[in-house]
């Protein structure tokens, strides 16, 4: 939750560091802190309580502490493996965050104790010769058992065709031809096929920034539409990123793939028992450039 401490306000996804929680570094606690805060270029703010004016205290049970997660990326044939996909999530991992990511080869899966992660990351991909009924229910196990599934751009079809989940994907789909349409003329073939495309073009999400994937954002979140695949809102689960109407910021956008676009999910969470399903229609990584979604 926001809290006020100090005369200063901080919203959620704020990081509270307790020195009391951390006497095992014996006195490099502030240099440990300061340097770490220096290197990531991230401010720092010294508060002499943990008794707050507006919120909850630290010490609240409603305050909870973080461990690192394990995290594990879907290698292999589903996911492309070698094709740029695979390799976005893998680079923001390894060489951009220098966080720690176990590679695991679909077809292993069977094999591989799931319960030593609590994040499995399915890039973008085809996954239907590729988990099958055992690997799936293997999967679905870990999950409810509290595990966090993220499946980005195309994975996400696979789950909705799984029925476990109430998910629906929604594609641009040409309407039945008159005769009129049928009679078009050769020369404006060019201009009729724009009208479905999306070429890289900017949009501005509705976000909701009580849900933790919204923490540390605005109320709004800009992502990168290369297609035209959406997500049809939830209604169990949470709509955390919501395309609305005009949206379009920048970019190329036909006419009727803006109109398609309209009243989507982008961003979403599916309970899976104890666990959870992130949808990510959009990939927040995108050629490693996409800035504003690596939060």
């Amino acid at each position: 939750q926001p809290f006020a401490v100090e005369g200063s306000s901080y919203d959620r996804g704020t990081l509270v560091i307790p020195r009391g929680n951390n006497e095992h570094l014996d006195g490099a606690f502030d240099s440990i802190v300061q340097e770490t805060a220096e290197r990531l270029d991230r401010p720092v703010r010294a508060k002499q309580t943990g008794f707050v004016e507006e919120g909850i205290d630290f010490g609240s049970d409603n305050v909870n502490y973080l461990e690192a997660p394990q995290v594990a990326l879907l290698s292999g044939e589903g996911s492309f493996r070698g094709h740029q996909r695979y390799g976005e999530v893998w680079h923001y991992f390894d060489r951009q965050i220098e966080y720690p990511v176990a590679v695991i080869d679909q077809q292993t899966i069977p094999d591989v104790n799931l319960s030593d992660y609590d994040v499995i990351i399915l890039p973008s991909g085809n996954y239907d010769e590729v988990l099958d009924s055992a690997t799936y229910d293997h999967l679905m196990d870990w999950m409810r058992d509290g595990g966090t599934a993220i499946a980005l751009e195309q994975a996400v079809n696979f789950f909705a065709e799984q029925d476990e989940f109430e998910l629906n994907v929604r594609q641009l789909e040409s309407e039945a031809e008159s005769p009129e349409d049928l009679l078009r003329r050769y020369e404006d073939r060019d201009r009729e096929a724009v009208t479905t495309n999306v070429q890289g073009s900017i949009f501005r999400l509705q976000l909701d920034n009580t849900h933790p994937l919204g923490f540390g954002y605005d109320d709004h979140y800009f992502t990168l539409k290369h297609d035209t695949r959406v997500i049809e809102y939830l209604e169990d689960g949470w709509n955390v990123g919501a395309l609305r109407d005009e949206a379009h910021l920048a970019g190329f956008v036909g006419h009727e793939a803006e109109e398609h676009l309209t009243e989507s999910l982008i961003f979403g969470e599916h309970p899976v028992g104890n666990g959870r399903l992130v949808l990510m229609a959009d990939n927040p990584l995108f050629r490693a450039f996409w800035e504003h979604g690596k939060l």
